[in-house]
């Protein structure tokens, strides 16, 4: 382990808890009726606990591999949500409901895999 990946995880979680403390991460997860953006996060977590034990790169490769899938996925679930066909007065918020999921399991799903690849990157001594 190098003093920058400790460094630089720091600052991730303290921008986390930043986040958190103003009230812009609870909606990530609270705007996602399938709760995709649960698993996404706890898979990141896993795949950071991975990177710090250098010996399991395959999983970590694997959990970089899935997490942008994931999003993906997430984004056609929530777009199937919000094109559903529904009419009248609930159309609007069931739309506005898919399009968040949509969008927040993008952003985690990629977020969470960009920050994982720039880790095995600055472990194995890669300029990133």
């Amino acid at each position: 382990m190098t003093p920058r990946f400790w460094l630089l995880n720091s600052i991730l979680a303290a921008l986390i808890f930043a986040a958190w403390h103003a009230g812009f991460l609870m909606p990530l997860f609270h705007n996602d009726p399938t709760g995709m953006t649960y698993a996404i996060a706890a898979l990141f977590v896993i795949g950071l606990a991975s990177t710090a034990r250098t010996c399991w790169a395959r999983t970590t490769r694997l959990i970089i591999d899935t997490l942008p899938m994931l999003g993906l996925l997430g984004t056609f679930v929530g777009f199937a949500i919000a094109f559903s066909g529904v009419v009248g007065n609930d159309a609007v918020e069931l739309r506005d409901l898919g399009i968040a999921t949509a969008l927040n399991t993008t952003i985690c799903g990629v977020t969470g895999a960009a920050w994982l690849l720039w880790q095995v990157h600055l472990l194995r001594g890669k300029k990133s």
